[in-house]
């Protein structure tokens, strides 16, 4: 489930990109907290306490290290900027002068995978 939420960072999430933190919260909130914590929330976002060396941690973070997620972050937020950038791939241009996309949760997530 997760393979797939990660792949759909460049499509499906950059195209809503004004309603993406929800989606963004799901990937982080699977990395660095337990079930019992996103429970209590109640469908909102997760500010507990990371507990750095639970089970669920080491999990996600084992996973997301698996996977390459620093550089799929790094590629999501660079868009058409990105070295990854594959020709003839297009991307969508996530923000405008106004609003600009809300990054909060992915780069929380890079944020912890570099420490």
């Amino acid at each position: 489930m997760m393979d797939f939420l990660v792949s759909q960072l460049n499509s499906r999430v950059a195209v809503c990109w004004s309603r993406m933190h929800e989606y963004l919260e799901m990937i982080y909130a699977f990395g660095v907290y337990s079930s019992d914590q996103v429970l209590a929330t109640q469908g909102g976002y997760t500010v507990g306490d990371i507990v750095h060396d639970s089970v669920e941690v080491k999990v996600g973070m084992h996973y997301f290290f698996s996977i390459g997620m620093i550089e799929k972050i790094g590629d999501f937020i660079m868009g058409k900027k990105s070295p990854f950038l594959e020709d003839k791939e297009d991307r969508v241009e996530m923000g405008t002068n106004y609003t600009p996309a809300k990054f909060d949760q992915i780069m929380k997530l890079f944020n912890y995978l570099m420490t």
